[in-house]
């Protein structure tokens, strides 16, 4: 059984609880590390998975500019 983490960035109603939009950010696979640098994520994916997080983030506030 292959089992993962999946990591999703949701723009929510916060007055309903509504879902507006929800978008996958990066799946990871969990495997038995073989070596200390197969812990985790190294560091382009880190970086990766925080500028997608973040354009979702000035996306969902660039809509107060329209």
């Amino acid at each position: 059984m292959v089992k993962q983490i999946r990591i999703k960035v949701e723009k929510v109603d916060t007055e309903t609880g509504e879902v507006i939009e929800s978008t996958e950010i990066k799946r990871h696979d969990l495997k038995q590390p073989t070596g200390p640098h197969d812990f985790g994520l190294n560091h382009r994916e880190q970086m990766d998975l925080l500028k997608d997080i973040q354009d979702k983030i000035l996306a969902g506030e660039a809509d107060f500019l329209k």
